[in-house]
């Protein structure tokens, strides 16, 4: 946990090795994310997209880290892009032009909102968690974090890295949850 410059000194050897892997660049990204350096996160999500468009896994990585910057019409589009190129679903346009948080909240429901709570035994609870968090939504997200935990979701071993998490870090319920996941530090 918290070996950042060791992963980014190991991930750019791999990239020297294979300088056409997008997978490695993809990590790389995931690795200035978590760092909290989304504008480094953004050029290796962008080099990607650059070199493969349809390489879904940047196009949502990237919306995250425009969304950290908030920059929400971007982080929108690439939500969008990823949700398009990763199945059949066809993204609904925003009614509006999207220009604060709020505005990209509101178009993002539609995108992202789990169906429902009854959802206590469905896979990808840490997804819906996280989907949650970027909806504003921290009480719910906490809810579905509790969900994950009870069901081993594999999606908790980013929870201590995360910074979609950053706003509710300081609350006992989420700490206690990092501590029974095992990355309290």
């Amino acid at each position: 946990m918290g070996r950042y410059d060791r992963a980014l000194a190991q991930l750019k050897q791999a990239r020297r090795l294979e300088s056409q892997s997008l997978i490695i660049q993809t990590d790389l990204g995931w690795v200035y994310y978590v760092m909290r350096r989304y504008d480094q996160a953004i050029v290796e999500y962008d080099s990607v997209i650059k070199r493969e468009f349809n390489f879904v896994p940047a196009h949502y990585l990237l919306s995250l880290a425009y969304e950290r910057r908030g920059l929400y019409s971007q982080a929108l589009a690439e939500l969008r892009a990823s949700r398009t190129l990763n199945s059949s679903w066809t993204a609904p346009a925003p009614r509006t032009a999207v220009k604060d948080f709020t505005g990209y909240r509101n178009a993002m429901w539609s995108l992202l909102a789990p169906d429902s709570l009854r959802g206590a035994h469905q896979p990808g609870l840490y997804a819906g968690a996280l989907a949650y968090m970027r909806l504003g939504e921290r009480e719910l997200a906490l809810v579905w974090l509790q969900f994950a935990y009870g069901q081993r979701d594999p999606g908790l071993v980013y929870l201590a890295a995360d910074p979609v998490f950053d706003g509710v870090r300081p609350d006992p319920r989420f700490q206690d949850l990092t501590r029974r996941v095992g990355l309290a530090r």
